[in-house]
């Protein structure tokens, strides 16, 4: 739902080995998805693939006509643009942009309202939650989709994560290695607790991960703690 919200649906990933929700475990050299089934392809990893032809052939042949097949690359010249474009033999290049790179990963928050307290405790709950769930070693950074109005509030982002950005204020298109859509007030432990008792009862990351349990909020005492330091 959080994808929803940023009017994203539908998403499928694909990876060699098992990986995390809404990624499928396949070969990008042969696609386990019908012919046309998607509107959009992307890969970034075009220049490490055994067959580079086969993996932009299987695109051509997952997109429906009139999608999109986007290729990021990293830093190369004319002459690499035009031998990435002649591999596609269904498709014509339509633009050719640089673009921003951000290689540490970095949470997605859809909504960053200091104008309601209960929304902004809620994003620093399910933003530190989803780092932890997800199993990041280090502080992620934070990317707010939607931007509001800066307040002594700030601090606290600072303190628990890496660094903090607004997507508008980037120049030019970006690029993440690895991204995680933190989830939405609403849909959290937080937001059920208004109207009931929390089940403190909580689990290991891993356990969340294969058999996800909204009653499950060990992380919110930790959430709680984490604040208490920062004061």
């Amino acid at each position: 739902m959080a994808m929803a919200q940023i009017e994203l649906s539908d998403v499928t990933a694909v990876e060699l080995v098992d990986s995390l929700p809404l990624v499928r475990r396949a070969d990008p050299h042969n696609l386990s998805f019908f012919d046309g089934a998607f509107d959009f392809a992307f890969t970034a990893y075009l220049d490490d693939a055994l067959f580079p032809w086969r993996v932009v052939e299987e695109m051509e042949r997952t997109v429906r006509r009139g999608g999109f097949c986007v290729v990021a690359v990293d830093e190369c010249g004319g002459d690499d643009v035009r031998e990435i474009a002649r591999l596609f033999l269904k498709s014509k290049l339509v633009d050719v942009a640089n673009l921003q790179w951000m290689e540490e990963p970095t949470l997605l928050v859809t909504r960053f309202e200091y104008a309601s307290m209960f929304h902004t405790v809620t994003d620093w709950y399910s933003a530190y939650v989803s780092s932890r769930v997800t199993g990041l070693p280090n502080r992620p950074h934070v990317v707010f989709v939607h931007g509001h109005c800066t307040t002594q509030l700030e601090e606290t982002w600072t303190g628990l994560f890496s660094g903090i950005r607004y997507a508008k204020n980037f120049t030019k298109p970006v690029c993440f290695r690895h991204t995680i859509l933190s989830p939405l007030g609403y849909e959290i432990t937080l937001f059920n607790g208004l109207s009931g008792e929390i089940d403190c009862n909580g689990e290991s990351p891993h356990s969340l991960w294969l058999d996800p349990d909204n009653t499950k909020t060990a992380r919110l005492s930790k959430v709680v703690s984490l604040l208490k330091c920062l004061r």
